[in-house]
């Protein structure tokens, strides 16, 4: 199933203060905080604030907890002149997505141009576990309370406990996820925490709610960001490249016992292209070329995020293992009754004695290169996954002794 606003929308600019460690943000404002945000979005976006007309609020507009966020208070604040549209969104751990959808709407439905969705959270007034203890309570608010902040963690470890015994899924998994956000968090000058993190020091870090230990737990911090959105058509002529908004929800279908897989046709030549196309610029620094040969127009359905990120980590671990001037090749055809993708690259291969652990995570080949640049051993295992939970197959076909590797993603074609 196609979202009807599929790429029709755009984010043009991005600005946020600092992560302020709870509480610590005082004597600042949020509305100073909010201010700040909002400005650094329009420099981003090559927008002068007054062209502004959109408000679209998370986390119920109440960041203070005494100070909410008002739109006519920002208006005069800022120097807005006219705003067409102003909504929030309740809180929650999918709110900010669900805010961008509300700026979508509103710029299709032409009440605004540029709409600025707002995050925004100030802990100076109270603490923001304490919201469980305003409800009366139920069984399931009972064990919340107690707790504040943590409680959903405590929630988090017994779910987790009952996944480890319906699928086996281990403490690696979760220390996965860890390594994986502490990698995403240190290029960014805002970041609160930006040391690199090991296996190792996961499993050492105090438990807090068995099997979720500290490391499990997002900091506390306040802050704003903003984001600014408008159409694809106007976003063509700003000052950054736009970034499409291709869903902000999807139709979602369980497969016993597989996980929820998120569904829709995918025209899998487009995607090896739009691929080739992203991690070109990695190639060319390597003086390497990426190709796509296509064989057939095949289509499949599923989950075009998983198996666009699949892709995305075999090209990339190509590039990575290829030497400068080698050539990698993305094949998309259809054989029989599946459809597939083969990335192929003129490397040096990978030793025949390794080739069973090359999915195991945090499994290296090239042992001596360090984390910054051979990345952390968990991108091939992410791949794999990833296709499997949607009924395809990953796997390393023989080279046939051409030297190079060849990763195969086999999935079940969708009839049209």
């Amino acid at each position: 199933m196609v979202w009807a606003h599929q790429d029709k929308c755009a984010i043009v600019g991005v600005g946020a203060t600092k992560y302020y460690v709870r509480g610590q943000s005082w004597p600042r404002t949020i509305n100073e905080m909010i201010g700040e945000a909002v400005m650094k979005a329009c420099d981003d976006a090559g927008l002068k604030v007054e062209q502004l007309d959109g408000f679209a609020y998370y986390s119920s507009a109440s960041a203070g907890y005494g100070e909410k966020m008002d739109t006519a208070t920002l208006m005069e604040m800022l120097g807005i002149p006219e705003v067409g549209f102003s909504a929030a969104i309740t809180s929650g751990g999918g709110g900010s997505a669900g805010s961008m959808g509300l700026a979508t709407a509103a710029l299709m439905n032409e009440d605004t141009k540029y709409c600025v969705t707002i995050m925004a959270l100030q802990q100076y007034h109270k603490r923001l576990g304490l919201a469980y203890s305003l409800s009366e309570p139920t069984p399931e608010s009972s064990f919340l309370q107690p707790s504040g902040l943590v409680g959903p963690g405590h929630l988090m470890s017994v779910l987790f406990r009952r996944h480890m015994h319906l699928y086996g899924t281990s403490r690696e998994a979760l220390g996965e996820i860890v390594i994986s956000q502490r990698e995403n968090a240190i290029p960014r000058e805002t970041s609160v925490r930006r040391n690199p993190l090991t296996l190792e020091e996961y499993f050492q870090a105090p438990m807090l709610a068995d099997p979720l230990c500290r490391l499990d737990f997002c900091l506390e911090t306040d802050g704003a960001v903003a984001v600014i959105t408008t159409t694809s058509d106007r976003a063509k002529d700003l000052k950054q490249k736009p970034v499409y908004i291709h869903a902000t929800s999807t139709k979602a279908a369980a497969r016993w016992p597989s996980p929820i897989a998120y569904s829709e046709d995918i025209d899998l030549s487009s995607l090896a292209e739009e691929v080739a196309a992203q991690l070109e610029v990695l190639a060319e620094e390597k003086q390497q070329s990426i190709t796509v040969q296509e064989n057939g127009e095949p289509h499949w359905n599923g989950d075009r995020l998983v198996l666009r990120q699949a892709l995305i980590n075999l090209v990339d671990n190509a590039i990575k293992y290829t030497q400068a001037g080698g050539r990698i090749t993305i094949s998309v055809a259809q054989q029989a009754k599946n459809a597939v993708i083969d990335v192929i690259d003129n490397g040096p291969g990978i030793p025949s004695e390794l080739q069973s652990r090359v999915f195991d995570r945090f499994f290296r080949v090239d042992k001596s290169r360090s984390r910054d640049h051979g990345g952390t051993g968990l991108g091939l295992a992410i791949a794999k996954t990833g296709v499997e939970v949607q009924g395809g197959t990953l796997s390393l076909e023989p080279s046939n002794g051409a030297g190079g590797s060849i990763f195969r993603i086999s999935l079940p074609l969708t009839d049209r």
